[in-house]
């Protein structure tokens, strides 16, 4: 209680900036272990004592309780998940503290067995029509686990206790095959052009075999907008790491057609590295660089800066045969001579031999033919070690009508 209350009451006098000087975060991640162990009467309990202390609705009780509710978040635990649900059931919460502390919780557990996972998926289709942002953040974030959790090879392993306990799941479990494959598949085909964005990218990042069809339905659909049918192309990236065989021939076929939109031939590009292409499958693409429509140009600008980056990339899980088979081709492709008019991404990575890691920067730009605004930019950082991978700070970001949107708000 009393480290409760200090930490909100430096947080409430500076908000912003910590003037104290102290290790705030810190602290907080030492409460939100302190209270892992606890059960969800224990949690109920601690709950009860807190309202009964600090029972007014004041602004300095209201922090002190949304505070409790962030650390128990941060426990990623079945209890806190249980004690989660009740609340929302019993008490009102806004939505962008339930979007928080709902996604905090799927993000930090440790142990997500497949009722976790099934709990969490309950929790998201009950909230989908009264907390519809919450429910779209949290499917996001359970999709991230799945795939963290139960199919990468390399995270289930060390981001997980599985050698302690064993796998808590994998790509054949009950949770992908009855429960969330079959919920994504439902919801794509009776969702709205919004809804339809965040159910494709669910699917990419579940990276399970099951998502390749839905998302090849999607890419093939003449009804599907360019955003959605680019998006499908972008959210196989994990499936053609994993099946780059099944994938490789399907992003091949994207780039190099002709009658191909540029925002759907340039994402299968830039998903194409891995696959791991062979030299004749980048021979293919030397042929239609020298197309000389204007849609082509931005697809030869940006086919050439992505072999450009391969080249010189130190990235582990191409620099070995992709990158190699890169630099023999380069020279053949067509060069575009343009700045911001053409497409461009750039994909830089640089090995760090006494730290044995590897640190990855990537840029996707694409322009808009009629509009100043670009159609897209995206960022993604990563730093690759042995045994590990750490996200650094990435977006990505559609653009496609953000001039519709500018110009009815200045009429």
């Amino acid at each position: 209680m009393a480290q409760l209350r200090r930490i909100a009451d430096i947080m409430h006098i500076s908000p912003k900036s910590c003037a104290s000087k102290e290790d705030i975060a810190g602290s907080l991640v030492t409460l939100a272990k302190a209270l892992r162990p606890l059960g969800l009467n224990d949690l109920r309990q601690l709950e009860s004592e807190i309202s009964q202390e600090f029972g007014g609705n004041d602004q300095r009780a209201q922090k002190i309780k949304e505070l409790f509710g962030d650390l128990e978040s941060m426990t990623g635990t079945n209890p806190a998940l249980s004690h989660l649900h009740e609340k929302i059931k019993n008490t009102r919460q806004s939505e962008k503290t339930l979007t928080r502390q709902l996604q905090a919780i799927i993000r930090h557990s440790m142990t997500p067995s497949e009722e976790f996972m099934e709990k969490a998926l309950n929790m998201i289709e009950e909230l989908r029509s009264s907390h519809p942002k919450a429910s779209n953040a949290g499917l996001l974030a359970l999709a991230n686990l799945a795939y963290d959790a139960c199919i990468d090879e390399t995270s289930k392993q060390t981001s997980f206790p599985a050698r302690i306990y064993g796998e808590f799941c994998s790509e054949q479990s009950r949770f992908f095959t009855v429960k969330l494959m079959p919920y994504l598949s439902r919801r794509l085909q009776y969702t709205d052009t919004e809804e339809n964005l965040l159910i494709v990218a669910a699917m990419g990042k579940t990276g399970h075999p099951l998502a390749l069809q839905p998302l090849i339905s999607v890419i093939e659909s003449e009804q599907q907008s360019k955003l959605s049918r680019s998006l499908a192309v972008h959210s196989l990236k994990r499936l053609a790491k994993r099946r780059p065989t099944h994938v490789r021939q399907i992003l091949l076929a994207l780039a190099t057609n002709v009658g191909e939109s540029a925002e759907v031939r340039m994402a299968a590009i830039a998903v194409l590295p891995w696959t791991q292409p062979s030299v004749s499958d980048f021979q293919r693409l030397v042929a239609r660089s020298w197309a000389g429509e204007e849609s082509s140009k931005q697809v030869a600008s940006f086919l050439v800066s992505t072999m450009e980056s391969l080249a010189a990339t130190e990235v582990p899980e191409l620099v070995e045969d992709v990158a190699v088979r890169a630099k023999t081709v380069l020279d053949l492709f067509k060069r575009i001579q343009g700045g911001a008019e053409y497409a461009h991404n750039s994909n830089s990575g640089h090995f760090v031999q006494y730290l044995l890691s590897a640190a990855n920067g990537k840029l996707v730009y694409s322009p808009n033919r009629c509009e100043a605004i670009p159609g897209s930019i995206a960022m993604d950082n990563r730093l690759y070690g042995p045994f590990w991978e750490m996200k650094g700070p990435s977006f990505a970001a559609y653009m496609q009508v953000i001039t519709k949107i500018t110009n009815r708000f200045v009429q």
